[in-house]
């Protein structure tokens, strides 16, 4: 939450809105253009974050604030709460920048629900799409794991299909979801309903990251280079190696 004062840097990975200490430190003689320099900041981070998001949809991104604002509340994994106060960010900086007589205190405030804002956001869901550049440091696992969730997953194969829904048959007979019966009646729903005839046999997953399996943020190309991606698939095949090794009737 907002302070007077503050200065601490915050780590960027889950910053959707990035404010800098200088834009705090003009709250004071220059609130108008804090507000100007906030609402830039903003419709910046909503233009990047739509792009990635159309990236894999199909999809191309609006050009106006507002309806960015709306296109993020469609794709993205978004509370509802944190499209409100985008809406808020947004709607309360222009007013009072169109008023032409910004004052301290709206300033401030605005601040304040920017960072409010800011702090939402956990590991996996922000909405900063951005490369992080300190990722190594912050211990996550690369350097778009901050917003790796928002990004689409690659279609599912109609073996893997089978196969989850044996899997999650098994445990449903196993009593595994017993103590959770709204999640057990989402599973037996799911489980009712036939297995679509129309999944394909296989899938392109070109781009898609082997830790999360997710779509990458940066393209084939982050994935081909990811050194984190190449050490999972090795271990994965480490994995394979011996069950295969421990199956009956092997040597």
């Amino acid at each position: 939450m907002y302070r007077e004062g503050y200065t601490e840097k915050k780590a960027l990975s889950l910053d959707f809105i990035h404010i800098s200490d200088a834009m705090r430190a003009r709250v004071k003689t220059e609130p108008g253009s804090v507000l100007v320099e906030l609402k830039h900041e903003m419709a910046e981070s909503l233009r990047i974050a739509a792009q990635k998001l159309s990236r894999d949809r199909d999809r191309m991104p609006p050009e106006r604030p507002k309806q960015l604002i709306d296109f993020i509340a469609k794709y993205a994994n978004a509370w509802p709460d944190q499209i409100a106060l985008m809406r808020v960010i947004w709607d309360a900086s222009n007013s009072a920048h169109l008023s032409g007589s910004v004052t301290e205190e709206e300033a401030y405030r605005m601040l304040a629900v920017a960072d409010t804002l800011n702090e939402s956001f956990v590991m996996g869901y922000s909405l900063d799409m951005r490369p992080n550049p300190d990722w190594d440091e912050e211990g996550a696992v690369c350097e778009y794991q901050h917003c790796i969730e928002h990004m689409p997953l690659p279609e599912s194969t109609l073996e893997e299909t089978v196969k989850w829904r044996e899997g999650i048959n098994k445990a449903l007979e196993a009593g595994r979801y017993d103590d959770h019966p709204e999640r057990k009646a989402e599973f037996a729903l799911m489980l009712s309903q036939p297995v679509p005839d129309d999944l394909p046999e296989e899938v392109d997953t070109t781009g898609s990251c082997p830790v999360f399996g997710h779509f990458c943020p940066g393209g084939p190309k982050t994935v081909d280079s990811c050194e984190t991606a190449h050490e999972w698939l090795v271990d994965l095949s480490i994995h394979a190696q011996r069950n295969d090794s421990q199956q009956p009737g092997q040597p």
